[in-house]
Formats: structure tokens, C-alpha cells, sequence
């Protein structure tokens, strides 16, 4: 009578051991990748009596994707596919270029090495449609992905002058970002 006590309630516990383990929502079954692009605008509005410099600030959060939110303590690697932008508005003479120093901060840290771009010239940019990217080096490339696994973002703070006023622009600027993602 005891050995039958003691298998009912060993198959009790290993049958609730097993429900509870399989009805478990917030464990994951296998590993998957993560992609998103993430957006924000950069805006150079000169007027004729400004200077001719501009700084403009954005950062990029993942915390805003809800798949990235929610798997960030399972993210064990992040792959930065290409930070890239598209000038989306333009108004402003033939010719206006602009050039400029992007670098990368977590918090007040910066991060690798700045990107110097010259001679952009927003109109031609502007009328064509092309994307430019950016000409990431690795230590910065290695950088971000280090932050973005302890603070899921980034600052990219944008240094530069253009060459004649009154000059609008907006860029669309992009990053497409996987992530690894295991149980």
C-alpha cells in the first residue's frame, strides 16, 4: 500500500512538475534573431542670420521595439548592420554642402571613433533619394554593441557647418540592428 501511495504521488509531482514547466509563457522554446530599424530625424535649420554651424543630438533606443523590450535579458549578441542616412526635405540654393563630425556616447562616454563626413551637399542628396552610410569603424562598431547589451541605447551627437545660408534639412537617419536572442 505505501509503494502505491508513493508512486501516486510520485507521478502527482512529476505530472504538475510538467505542467507547470510546459505552461510556463515567458520561457523560450530556441533561439531566434531579432532585426528592426530604428529612425530619428536630424534637422539643420539655418536662418540668415545664424551662424553657419550646427550641432543636432538623437539617440537610439531599442527599448522602443516591443520584441527587443521584451527578450533584452536574452539578447546575448547584438550586430549593428549599417547606421545610414537619407536627407528627406531640402530648401536651400543649388550647391549647399555641409560637412560634419557624428560621434557615438553612452551616457557622457564616448564611444570609438568619430565619423567626418565633407562636401555633403544636400541638394544633390536630396533630389537623388540616396541613402549614405556611414563609415562605421570596428572599434566603434564593437563599441555600441557592448553598450547596447547593458543599456539597450545610444547618442549620436552631430558637429558640423555648411557652407552658405539660409539653408533646411532634415536626414532620416537609420540603424538596422539584429540581435541573437537564446533561451
Amino acid at each position: 500500500m505505501k509503494n502505491l501511495n508513493l508512486k501516486v504521488i510520485a507521478a502527482f509531482l512529476f505530472a504538475a512538475i510538467a505542467f507547470l514547466n510546459f505552461t510556463n509563457c515567458n520561457k523560450l522554446i530556441d533561439a531566434f534573431e531579432l532585426n528592426a530599424s530604428f529612425s530619428e530625424d536630424v534637422t539643420i535649420n539655418i536662418s540668415p542670420s545664424d551662424e553657419l554651424s550646427y550641432t543636432d543630438t538623437l539617440t537610439i533606443d531599442l527599448s522602443s521595439n516591443e520584441d527587443f523590450a521584451n527578450n533584452a535579458d536574452h539578447v546575448t549578441q547584438f550586430t549593428i548592420r549599417k547606421i545610414s542616412y537619407v536627407v528627406t526635405d531640402y530648401v536651400g540654393a543649388e550647391g549647399i554642402s555641409g560637412s560634419d563630425t557624428t560621434t557615438f556616447y553612452s551616457e557622457n562616454n564616448q564611444i570609438g571613433d568619430p565619423i567626418i563626413q565633407t562636401n555633403v551637399n544636400f541638394g544633390e542628396l536630396y533630389a537623388s533619394g540616396n541613402s549614405v552610410e556611414l563609415p562605421i569603424s570596428q572599434a566603434t562598431i564593437e563599441g555600441l554593441t557592448t553598450v547596447l547589451k547593458t543599456t539597450m541605447k545610444f547618442t549620436m551627437i552631430t558637429k558640423g557647418s555648411v557652407t552658405d545660408k539660409p539653408v533646411y534639412t532634415v536626414m532620416k537617419v537609420s540603424a538596422e540592428i539584429n540581435a541573437n536572442v537564446e533561451p
